[in-house]
């Protein structure tokens, strides 16, 4: 259940003087924010940090191979 900040709990506060459409547009704004868990978005961010990390491991040696011909 998603909890509402305290700020915006306030019937005075500006988030309810807007009208549907335009608290919609917040909504969808912060949306991205508001989840915790997107299982698709970690398994890419994971995919292209151990990329990273090949690529990474490969210039070391790489390195260290030219370093040991000198």
């Amino acid at each position: 259940m998603l909890t509402i900040p305290y700020f915006i709990q306030r019937s005075g506060s500006t988030y309810w003087r807007k009208k549907d459409s335009e608290k919609a547009k917040i909504f969808r704004k912060i949306e991205p924010y508001l989840t915790f868990l997107n299982v698709h978005q970690l398994q890419r961010q994971d995919a292209d940090i151990q990329t990273k990390v090949e690529e990474l491991e490969e210039l070391n040696q790489s390195l260290k191979q030219r370093e040991s011909k000198r």
